[in-house]
């Protein structure tokens, strides 16, 4: 796309839908969204994009980094169990960190995606109930202190 010469729709066109697959994964895919108000060349020159610049591997592969890593902050901060309020509050807060990003980002579209995804959260919540109890912090401070008095 030229930005000079080709109209950049303000209307979402990249679109990214996730679900939990039968294996209990959540997967996502995206694509291009034809929106009835969007003219058809404009639309045809999205989804020509695309699929020659081979766009949706690459999306696939970054929006799963960014929704594990956005899974495990989840998983990290809670103990119990979310309520479907908490995850929509947690995704609004991650699609608030993005206001600056172009409407058309496939970071808004995965975020946007997962808004919509109907197992994410007993996805998480399994995932938060099966996680291990981390040890205790060590005591830095107490542990040099140990040490350095055995070495006298």
């Amino acid at each position: 796309m030229n930005p000079y010469h080709d109209p950049i729709p303000t209307s979402p066109l990249l679109w990214c839908d996730a679900s939990i697959d039968p294996a209990g994964k959540l997967a996502l895919a995206y694509y291009i969204y034809r929106d009835p108000d969007v003219p058809d060349p404009i639309l045809d020159l999205f989804e020509r994009h695309f699929v020659a610049f081979k766009l949706e591997p690459d999306m696939t592969i970054e929006g799963s980094s960014l929704v594990g890593t956005f899974v495990e902050e989840i998983v990290q901060q809670y103990t119990t169990s979310l309520t479907a309020e908490k995850l929509d509050a947690e995704i609004e807060r991650k699609l608030g960190g993005l206001w600056n990003y172009p409407t058309n980002s496939w970071e808004v579209a995965t975020f946007e995606g997962l808004c919509d995804c109907a197992g994410l959260l007993q996805y998480i919540n399994r995932r938060i109930v099966a996680r291990p109890v981390r040890p205790p912090r060590i005591n830095r401070a107490a542990l040099r202190a140990g040490l350095l008095a055995a070495k006298l």
